[in-house]
């Protein structure tokens, strides 16, 4: 038995090869295996829009990268049991409140635990969730999915344009040398890359693709900061990048604070006491606080705003951000 999943290809990977985009979303399968996968060309891994499939395929916004696999449904991530909750829903769309360490799309070793695989159980008679926007694996909150199929292109097109959708995070940093102080606000505007430097092969730097983000600071916690940061482009780990490049990383981030060593590390052996011990907080502190748009089909403005979870390692307000979020 097999069965197949979809990845979409989102905007931060528009311009990718498809050999560099599915080694993002199968972390556990080296860059060669799948380089040899792409190169056997039996129908293990198909595109739409159909065209031929090698490791230098060229990926657009909005592709499907169709990948045929073993059937593995006894899963054995707890996530597999959790229960997404519904934040809002209209005709076209619902807003489910993602926990922490669940993937969006499923992975090499993960299928049942993923997002797009519980959306399923979501589903009404005839009705196709599909997300139309990614968060990282261990990001929680506000996710969007399509609740019919010919949606899903015009509210993707949502996300990559930014001029009909607000996006705030919220995140706790490391600032033990007041770099953001009460009540300020500023624009963090370094263009961002892959960085070719960089042990990890999804590790962003500076680089030619323009960038900003806003930022807001909502609380100070001692050596820490609780910020509202405010998505202008989309791309891929921008908050996180932004504000390690501002010398103030995420709390738990196990790459951008935490470095390449430790990273590859400890996905290697994600569940070894001595590097979970290393971690500042047993999760990274961001949290997608506040989805704010414009439907396209009715022209009716929509907000939604998810209170900071329990898990989020932060002793204060869960939704101190209110009111900022959408100009």
């Amino acid at each position: 038995m097999s069965s197949e999943r979809a990845f979409v290809v989102s905007s931060e990977f528009d311009g990718h090869r498809l050999d560099r985009f599915l080694a993002h979303h199968m972390a556990r399968l080296t860059r060669s295996r799948i380089s040899r996968i792409l190169r056997a060309n039996d129908g293990a891994v198909r595109l739409e829009p159909p065209r031929p499939v090698r490791p230098s395929t060229t990926l657009r916004l909005g592709d499907r990268v169709f990948l045929r696999r073993p059937d593995d449904s006894a899963d054995d991530d707890p996530q597999a049991a959790v229960e997404l909750r519904v934040l809002y829903r209209d005709a076209w769309c619902i807003v489910v409140d993602k926990p922490a360490g669940m993937l969006v799309q499923p992975a090499a070793r993960v299928f049942a635990a993923s997002l797009t695989h519980l959306l399923t159980r979501l589903a009404g008679p005839g009705e196709h969730l599909e997300p139309v926007h990614r968060l990282d694996r261990e990001t929680s909150g506000a996710l969007m999915a399509s609740r019919v199929k010919e949606a899903v292109p015009t509210l993707r097109g949502l996300f990559a344009a930014h001029d009909a959708l607000d996006k705030l995070y919220v995140a706790l940093v490391e600032d033990p040398e007041g770099r953001w102080p009460l009540g300020g606000s500023v624009s963090l505007t370094e263009s961002l890359g892959l960085d070719p430097d960089a042990g990890v092969r999804v590790r962003m730097g500076r680089g030619p693709l323009p960038a900003r983000t806003d930022v807001t600071v909502l609380e100070r916690r001692g050596t820490h900061a609780l910020l509202a940061c405010r998505l202008f482009t989309g791309r891929q780990h921008q908050i996180r990048v932004h504000l390690a490049l501002a010398g103030t990383p995420i709390v738990g981030d196990k790459l951008y604070q935490m470095g390449d060593a430790f990273f590859a590390a400890i996905c290697d052996s994600p569940d070894d006491p001595a590097l979970l011990a290393l971690l500042p907080a047993p999760r990274m502190a961001l949290h997608a606080a506040a989805l704010a748009w414009t439907c396209p089909f009715s022209r009716a403005a929509r907000r939604v705003d998810v209170p900071l979870p329990d898990d989020f390692p932060f002793e204060g307000p869960r939704t101190p951000w209110l009111g900022i979020a959408a100009e």
